[in-house]
């Protein structure tokens, strides 16, 4: 099949992007499924869909 024996284990949405926080946001669950507490200044490396919403808010800003 298609999604192999690890399907479960590195789901799709996986993918990471490290990003600097630029203003408080505090704590969000991520989809990963673990809770961030995220404050300015941060540098964190989050799953890209909770990632994305921050720096199209301007909360972060991309750093890879």
């Amino acid at each position: 099949t298609s999604d192999g024996p690890t399907a479960h284990d590195t789901p799709a949405h996986d993918d990471r992007t490290t990003v600097r926080i630029t203003r408080d946001v505090g704590p969000i669950l991520g989809v990963d499924d673990r809770e961030y507490d995220l404050a300015s200044e941060d540098v964190v490396t989050l799953p890209a869909e909770n990632a994305d919403p921050l720096v199209q808010r301007d909360a972060a800003e991309r750093l890879d």
